[in-house]
């Protein structure tokens, strides 16, 4: 799909779907919702610390 394509179907700018693929953009929760729901994914937040950090697999030694 070209960055035109991508553009009318989503609705977002050229320049947009350029500048959040090199980077340069912060794009707005609204347009990573477009872009998702195009994948059918839909966008949700877990609060910080909800989580439990996972540890590292601890690797058992060579013997």
């Amino acid at each position: 799909m070209t960055q035109e394509q991508f553009s009318k179907i989503t609705g977002i700018t050229k320049r947009q779907v350029l500048e959040i693929e090199t980077g340069k953009a912060n794009p707005t929760v609204e347009t990573v919702e477009r872009i998702a729901r195009l994948f059918g994914f839909t966008l949700g937040f877990v609060p910080k610390g909800s989580v439990p950090e996972q540890q590292p697999p601890s690797v058992p030694p060579s013997p």
